[in-house]
């Protein structure tokens, strides 16, 4: 039942009572059950070196503000629990300007369509409340689907607890929308279904489809615990539609660990296009069973993060053990109190057509802060996989990933499979964002540069063996007329013909490197040459530090674009973020080869 106009504002300011959502919240004005699972996380969150803290997702980093917001108000100077997160600086404003223009055929684009709904960016509260970002999109038939973070929705989903008559607070921070008109127009549903108090489901959405009716949405983190309050847990979600995304289970819980413990941090969900019953994804550890003496912890006596893996043969509706792709033991040096080790994060995973499980990760060296994409792939349906391989170098955009206008990109990259019958059949493609081509002197960063980054591609055709020499999708045109501009934050595809597309945020339309525009790159060489479409229709004026449910430096982790999963249509849809007047919201483009 969704609850409109007056009626709705009227049943939210009653709600307003218990809901504990909002920055600068007291521990006295929280749940139990909210209470201590942002203490669990945040006791996790000591355990971890201050480096690797910055491999969290946006979601999760969000949620440990917030923890920090209450146990740790500004304005005390006794710290309980630890020191929060690095802070961000609103960045300035500048006067819009006209673009370079790009004009595509019709042919090449379809509409824009408003995905969230903007109606309700302000209806709650005028400080939270109005971030829709980080999407994930599935197409099958003349469906689509689109998940993303939204701070809208958590408030929401507390306002339709409490018209329930339950007065408990389940919370989803995740937003849905769906369209049977092949992306031109959209329903926003509010929020993704949390299931039962006292889920609190967070943000990373990763969606699939295996038909135009079956539609599949993973999120983590995601916590719950007992009606009592006893036995609090770290989840990974996955809620089934049946009807194309109009109307959601409540979550399988297809990961379930200790919150004590564990944290589960961002998921990533593919199909076996052959065996559409067949589901995979992967997902971060942060697993500290060792540093607190658990007899059978993985790391004794030391903190772990980990990639694992875990697969459903029925369509989602029970799920395996995980299977262990890399963890590392967080080993700390007794002398200096240094971390000697290597971390990994945001997994990626991908099903080729021989039924193969593809999957890469960023691996961060603590000892000198390089940075590297690796990948493992599976034969065996990920109960074993073969020997590590290094995909690349990665050199972060902007300063160490925060980028101009202080708002941080931690580096996701994107992976897929061509599972089309061209001639890129089985093909593994990676796109990353990196700026190892164009730096400038940049006096306050510690090595004294800033680097503007390409959108990079490296491909195997040898099942991962080995790996092309990254090259940029979209170099930088020698006639611009700035120092350099950024990309961050590529998405990639391939449709049922084999033509190849690569999406990405761009300041290419902006001298000054301010303003931003959402651009695909389609190519029908497998990589070998590109062309450009602009997505958006104007540029915006990033801003952040501006949505009290989000953190500070948080401007989305990532948006995606996906070809039609059934082979029924040819072309794309690709799902991103925009920005007016500071608020965040969601737009989505279908789009052809490029003619």
């Amino acid at each position: 039942m969704r609850i409109q106009g007056k009626w709705r504002f009227r049943l939210f300011l009653s709600a307003l009572a218990i809901l504990p959502l909002a920055n600068g919240a007291t521990a006295q004005q929280l749940t139990p059950a909210l209470k201590d699972q942002l203490k669990a996380a945040i006791a996790i969150e000591q355990q971890i070196p201050p480096a690797q803290r910055r491999l969290f997702s946006g979601a999760l980093e969000s949620w440990l503000e917030f923890g920090h917001s209450v146990f740790d108000p500004p304005q005390q100077d006794l710290n309980d629990d630890g020191p929060p997160p690095l802070g961000g600086h609103q960045s300035a404003t500048m006067p819009l300007r006209a673009p370079s223009s790009f004009v595509a055929t019709k042919k090449d684009l379809g509409p824009v369509a408003q995905v969230s709904n903007l109606s309700l960016d302000l209806l709650f509260s005028r400080v939270a409340g109005f971030t829709q970002s980080t999407t994930s999109t599935a197409w099958c038939g003349r469906n689509v689907v689109v998940g993303f973070n939204d701070s809208t929705a958590a408030l929401d989903s507390t306002v339709m607890s409490e018209i329930s008559g339950s007065h408990t607070v389940p919370s989803s921070q995740l937003g849905v929308s769906f369209s049977g008109d092949n992306g031109r127009t959209f329903t926003d549903l509010g929020f993704l279904e949390p299931g039962p108090w006292p889920n609190d489901m967070l943000g990373n959405p990763s969606l699939a489809c295996s038909s135009p009716n079956r539609f599949y949405y993973a999120t983590a983190p995601f916590f719950t615990a007992n009606l009592d309050l006893s036995n609090q847990r770290s989840l990974v979600g996955i809620n089934i539609s049946e009807d194309g995304g109009r109307h959601w289970s409540v979550p399988i819980l297809a990961v379930n660990k200790d919150l004590n413990f564990h944290i589960l941090d961002k998921e990533w969900l593919a199909i076996d296009r052959n065996n559409p019953d067949q589901l995979y994804f992967t997902y971060t550890d942060i697993d500290t069973e060792g540093s607190n003496g658990v007899p059978t912890a993985r790391c004794p006596n030391f903190s772990r993060i980990a990639i694992e893996l875990v697969k459903s043969m029925d369509g989602g509706h029970t799920w395996s053990a995980p299977s262990v792709v890399r963890e590392d033991c967080i080993i700390v040096d007794p002398i200096t109190q240094t971390f000697t080790g290597h971390v990994a994060a945001g997994s990626q995973v991908a099903i080729g057509p021989d039924g193969s499980v593809s999957t890469s990760y960023l691996l961060f060296a603590a000892t000198d802060g390089s940075e590297q994409i690796m990948f493992r792939r599976s034969s065996d349906r990920g109960a074993t996989f073969d020997p590590e391989v290094t995909v690349s170098d990665v050199i972060p955009g902007g300063i160490g990933g925060f980028l101009q206008g202080f708002f941080f990109d931690n580096g996701f990259h994107a992976m897929t499979v061509d599972n089309s019958h061209g001639e890129g059949r089985g093909t593994i493609y990676i796109a990353w964002s990196d700026g190892r081509d164009n730096s400038q002197i940049e006096v306050i960063a510690a090595n004294g540069k800033y680097a503007f980054a390409d959108i990079l591609l490296s491909k195997s055709t040898d099942h991962g063996r080995t790996w092309s020499t990254p090259a940029p999708v979209s170099p930088t045109d020698p006639n611009f007329a700035g120092v350099g501009r950024d990309q961050f934050q590529p998405g990639v595809a391939v449709d049922a013909e084999g033509t190849l597309a690569v999406c990405y945020s761009d300041r290419r339309n902006d001298p000054q490197n301010n303003l931003i525009d959402h651009y695909c790159s389609v190519s029908q060489n497998q990589g070998a040459t590109f062309q450009d479409l602009r997505q958006t229709t104007s540029s915006w004026n990033p801003g952040h530090a501006a949505d009290e449910l989000t953190a500070q430096e948080y401007l989305g982790d990532y948006d995606t674009v996906t070809a039609e999963s059934t082979g029924q249509q040819k072309g794309f849809f690709s799902s991103f973020q925009v920005e007016t007047d500071f608020m965040s919201n969601v737009q989505g483009r279908s789009f052809s080869r490029a003619h």
